[in-house]
């Protein structure tokens, strides 16, 4: 009986699909646009496309297509490696001068060594002057 009884639902949730399947939209005498699973035989009318409802636990995405992030002119490994060398070298003087500018930012009493060999104190006025030419090195060098 049991077995019956399932089958007897399968069938009649079937059927229930297959009518829901089609569905008309129409404009009565008064413009009011109408919907129904009948069309009007008495006036023009559009087939409705119905999606049925998304499964309770949301549509499972497709994976994203490979996407290929090679370079298409990689050159020889000697380029390769020059170019990473160069690179390499850039991050260490933008590095030094980052590291300069905030050494010129945060101490206002700075010395220096002359050319003889005296330690001389830096003046607020050269002090500014360095800071703004360290911000211009790293604004043309280091801001890619």
């Amino acid at each position: 009986m049991l077995k019956k009884l399932t089958l007897l639902s399968m069938a009649l949730l079937f059927c229930a699909s297959l009518q829901a399947a089609q569905m008309y939209r129409w404009i009565d005498d008064q413009g009011v646009t109408q919907f129904g699973q009948n069309p009007p035989t008495d006036r023009p009318y559009e087939a409705v496309g119905i999606r049925s409802a998304p499964p309770p636990g949301g549509f499972v995405r497709a994976p994203a297509p490979d996407i290929d992030v090679t370079p298409q002119d990689q050159g020889s490994a000697e380029e390769r490696a020059a170019r990473a060398a160069r690179e390499k070298r850039l991050a260490e003087e933008c590095g030094k001068l980052r590291e300069n500018l905030q050494l010129l930012l945060d101490n206002p009493r700075l010395r220096r060594t002359t050319e003889s060999g005296e330690v001389v104190r830096i003046d607020e006025e050269e002090r500014q002057q360095l800071i703004s030419e360290t911000r211009e090195q790293i604004q043309e060098f280091c801001n890619n």
